[in-house]
């Protein structure tokens, strides 16, 4: 019991997104721990422990998924595009690159000037249309809990 306590506190799925969107994101957070991800949810600590606990959280989606939620407001965030950058820094010492899971909550027509160049080279998984369900089958196909679809 005891491990299975600790593996469940090891939150191993980091979502990137900018504090203004936080409602926008609950959704997909929920169909997350709906399915059993461990989600990091920051918690503002005192004194310079904070900066430690997101990037020990962020260490551990290396592991498992780093999910960047991105948005207009993402784009005016500098702690969002920090923290997408700081993931990308320590995936370059990875043998096998697991690229960050990216959807766009507005259209992508209106980000992909202003993306930095690192996102614009991945694939953008478009959220800003279709419904509720279709937006919980593509994350659910993202993390590898859905097959892909046969067209």
């Amino acid at each position: 019991k005891r491990v299975i306590r600790e593996t469940l506190r090891s939150a191993t799925t980091f979502l990137n997104y900018a504090a203004r969107n936080r409602e926008r994101v609950r959704a997909y957070v929920q169909i997350l721990t709906k399915n059993d991800f461990a989600i990091f949810e920051f918690r503002l600590m005192s004194g310079g422990r904070w900066v430690d606990q997101l990037n020990d959280a962020i260490q551990n989606s290396l592991n498992g998924y780093f999910i960047t939620i991105l948005s207009n407001a993402w784009l005016q965030s500098e702690f969002a595009v920090k923290e997408f950058g700081h993931y990308l820094e320590l995936t370059k010492s990875m043998k096998i690159w697991r690229p960050p899971i990216v959807v766009a909550i507005d259209p992508v027509a209106t980000l992909l000037a202003r993306l930095p160049r690192d996102i614009q080279m991945l694939q953008i998984v478009d959220f800003s249309r279709g419904d509720a369900a279709d937006h919980e089958r593509q994350l659910l196909k993202a993390v590898e809990l859905r097959e892909p679809d046969s067209d």
